[in-house]
Parts: structure tokens; sequence; C-alpha cells
């Protein structure tokens, strides 16, 4: 009798703990830390850009990506441009669009989006010892820094700097205010710079 007893005790605390558990699961998470995990975890890095002008209006831009070797530039593409089938002009005092971007084994792959249009894919080679660090990091831009017909640039395509306690920071190399400062300051031996210029 008095193992019985012990064997409906402990069913009874079983139940009771069944009750005040909970588990969820949801198949699309609206997390947004959830959806910041996920993107770490496949390579991909979102930017979202806003220049906001009443001189705007009627303005043309153009989007260059810089890369840069050991402090030296090696290359320059353009993203986009302004005299396209799709943007004539500016033609808002808010100018909006996002750069989505995905690393690669060896590459990393990009595309910009705008309120009407996408760019093709831009694909760039990294190099591969130190790939998987690869991510877009934001650079502050100064507002002396807007003007027109002067370029100033507003995001990096960069490993982080790697410290001798075996750290690594991406904030420090973007601290920089010029791609020279980059190498000279931290050593970066590879990375892009994306430069805007608006006409």
């Amino acid at each position: 009798m008095k193992y019985l007893y012990i064997i409906i005790a402990f069913s009874l605390s079983l139940s009771c703990f069944a009750q005040d558990f909970n588990f969820k699961s949801e198949y699309n998470p609206s997390d947004k830390k959830m959806i910041s995990n996920y993107l770490s975890f496949e390579g991909i890095n979102f930017s979202q850009n806003s220049i906001t002008s009443k001189d705007l209006v009627n303005k043309n831009y153009i989007i260059n990506l810089k890369e840069y070797k050991n402090g030296a530039l090696v290359n320059t593409t353009c993203l986009d441009k302004s005299n396209n089938e799709y943007y004539a002009i500016i033609d808002s005092s808010t100018f909006q669009f996002n750069i989505l971007g995905k690393r690669t084994k060896s590459n990393y792959e990009l595309c910009l989006y705008f309120n009407r249009y996408s760019t093709k894919k831009h694909t760039f080679k990294l190099q591969s010892k130190y790939a998987e660090d690869y991510i877009l990091k934001e650079i502050p831009v100064k507002e002396n820094d807007l003007q027109f017909n002067k370029p100033f640039i507003f995001l990096l395509l960069t490993t982080p700097e790697y410290h001798k306690d075996g750290s690594a920071s991406w904030c420090d190399v973007a601290a920089n205010e010029t791609p020279e400062k980059i190498y000279e300051k931290n050593k970066i031996p590879h990375f892009f710079v994306f430069e805007m210029t608006i006409l």
C-alpha cells in the first residue's frame, strides 16, 4: 500500500508540473533577434539607407564600390546611377535604398534595392583566409560631408581588426573617416568602401 501511495503521489506531481510547463514553436518567427541570428548564420548582411533634404528633388546620384588592397585603391565599380531607365533623377525630398549582401565561400554578392527597382547582382572576390569575417559595417556620415558634388562614404565591406588577445572589432575599423586611415591605423589588408555622390 505504501508503494502504491508513492507512485500515485509521483504521478500527481508530474501532472502538476506538466500543466505549468509551456513550450512554443513558430515556423515563421516575427522576433527581430531571431531573424538577425538567421541572417548571421547564413552570412547575410542588410543595410537600410536614407537621405533627406528639400534640395534633393531633381538631383542625380551615383553609388560606387571601391576596393582597397594594402591601403591602395585597386578597383572602382559603379553599383548604380540615376541616368538609368528607372530613375532619371531623384524625384522626392527623401531618397531611400537598401543593400543586401551575402557572403559565400570566397565571394561576396550584393544587390541594391530602390523604391521601384533593384540592381543586378554584383559579385566580388574576397581574401579566402578571412572570407568568413567580411561584413557590411555602417560609417557615421557627418553633416558637413553631405554636400552636392562631393563624394562621401557611408558603408564598408570589411574584415575586423584582429587583436593579440584573440578578439576582433569591426567598430574600430568603421570609426575611421577615410580609406587611407583604415589601413594606416587598423592594417586591414583588404576592404571595400561604398561611396555616394549627389550631383
